[in-house]
């Protein structure tokens, strides 16, 4: 079951794609775990207070205990299936996202917690962020343009949001 979406994704009209982002919702139910199986890489959106940080230790350690499970299974071919490709889906980075600014820069309790998660060592923290401006996003949605695109070139956020896309691709590209 969980290997649908990775099954699908290997049609010939997907082939042209060197990237396909699944946004899933924040928890570990069955769309997170399937996005999961048919995923090299994961970019984490965490909030940076004390619960969701705490959040990224629970996903690291279920990541790591969905791997095993379905690799153990894996390896066991039934008629139905038939053979199943093991997984190794790794962390490319932790993103930081709704951050309070000042000065430029997120606000210091939620920089302590970013500097907590970054010393942790669990996964790569990218370093850039995204501020909190539900306005902007909402109405996003709403118009059916993406956010990165919605503002000016030297909107701070949209400034971000780039920075954000440029500093995942090059996660990428140094994972191979």
């Amino acid at each position: 079951m969980h290997d649908c979406l990775a099954n699908a994704l290997q049609a010939p009209e997907f082939r042209d794609y060197d990237l396909i982002m699944i946004d899933c919702p924040p928890n570990f139910g069955l769309v997170t775990k399937t996005a999961i199986v048919a995923s090299d890489y994961l970019l984490v959106p965490a909030k940076p207070d004390y619960l969701s940080t705490l959040g990224i230790g629970y996903m690291v350690t279920s990541l790591n205990k969905l791997v095993k499970d379905f690799n153990k299974h894996a390896s066991h071919q039934s008629e139905n299936w038939g053979p199943r490709r093991p997984i190794a889906p790794r962390i490319a980075g932790i993103a930081f996202t709704m951050t309070q600014h000042q000065i430029g820069r997120p606000i210091n309790a939620q920089r302590n917690q970013i500097e907590l998660v970054r010393a942790q060592g669990l996964a790569r923290v990218l370093q850039s962020t995204i501020r909190n401006n539900p306005k902007y996003f909402s109405e996003a949605g709403e118009n059916g343009i993406p956010a990165v695109l919605r503002g000016s070139p030297v909107d701070p956020l949209t400034v971000e949001l780039r920075e954000l896309t440029e500093e995942f691709l090059a996660s990428l590209s140094e994972k191979g």
